[in-house]
């Protein structure tokens, strides 16, 4: 700037014969006009970095909120990445414990069922030799009360007598059998079949054809309480079935929600790390940037001190 005046000064000096304008205010006048242009940068320049300034100190402030608000979602994400993985450990945990109580409760189910059907089969059996022998002894009643010898009777009623002697065999190891009206009624049909007269009498047989129609409802009775008790048991398997069945689809459709949310938290946390990094790179370069606004505001305060 001393420069700059000394130059005006010689120029002045060397117009001083020429001009009828006086050096000094030649001089002064060329100090104005510089002082005008350099007022005018100066303004301009200050105008300019004023703006810069304050562009630059809202970008750091919201900067600083973001890289706030960024740390907040990162742990956010941290901890729904947790949770996600914590709810698919426990489904995968759930499942084939649930998969194994559905194999070990259908398994049961299917051998109940079989075991039911013998069991059915076996009372039909017996249920159709019941009936048999309450109808061998009804065709023996008929005959006794012809009083035909054995080798007079018809072949249904020689059927019907080895029917009745077949039936009493089968009841053979109880003491109806043993002490009671059969042991008499056995002893008739041997001696019939030698040709030998008695008759054990209607009475007896009555009670004997009782004893094979008490045998045939009790044992129909315990058919229709087995039958229930195992349809009622068969109920119950096939809920505790379906409710298991229900639980791991459950546990199924969680783990799957869970997988879901635990890639979306993982993408979540890749953008929103990647954009604290951004964030973070900005606010460094935004600070060199401002301590070199300060460094020209200095400036800007030395040129408005020599104006």
């Amino acid at each position: 700037m001393a420069n700059n005046l000394t130059l005006l000064l010689c120029i002045a000096c060397g117009l001083w014969g020429v001009q009828s304008v006086s050096p000094v205010q030649k001089v002064l006048g060329l100090i104005d006009e510089m002082a005008v242009k350099v007022t005018a940068d100066r303004d301009a320049a200050v105008a300019e970095f004023t703006a810069f300034s304050q562009y630059a100190f809202k970008a750091d402030r919201d900067k600083m909120y973001a890289l706030k608000k960024s740390a907040e979602n990162i742990e956010a994400f941290n901890a729904a990445i947790v949770d996600s993985q914590a709810t698919i450990a426990s489904h995968e945990e759930a499942i084939p414990d649930i998969s194994a109580k559905i194999s070990e409760a259908s398994s049961d189910l299917d051998e109940a069922i079989a075991l039911r059907a013998k069991e059915h089969a076996d009372f039909l059996a017996e249920e159709k030799s019941l009936v048999s022998d309450i109808e061998a002894l009804g065709t023996v009643m008929e005959t006794l009360a012809q009083q035909a010898s054995f080798a007079q009777l018809s072949p249904k009623a020689k059927s019907g007598i080895q029917a009745l002697r077949e039936g009493l065999a089968r009841m053979a190891d109880s003491e109806f059998v043993m002490n009671g009206p059969a042991k008499k009624v056995a002893a008739f049909l041997q001696a019939r079949e030698e040709g030998e007269a008695g008759n054990p009498g209607t009475d007896v047989l009555n009670v004997v054809k009782e004893k094979f129609e008490g045998s045939l409802k009790n044992s129909r009775r315990k058919e229709q309480e087995t039958q229930a008790a195992h349809d009622s048991m068969v109920m119950d398997s096939e809920n505790e079935i379906k409710g298991l069945t229900k639980e791991k689809s459950v546990n199924t459709k969680g783990k799957a929600t869970a997988s879901e949310s635990l890639a979306q938290a993982q993408k979540d946390l890749a953008v929103e790390t990647k954009g604290e990094k951004e964030d973070q790179a900005f606010s460094k370069n935004s600070s060199v940037i401002t301590t070199s606004r300060r460094a020209i505001s200095r400036l800007s305060s030395r040129i408005r001190t020599l104006s």
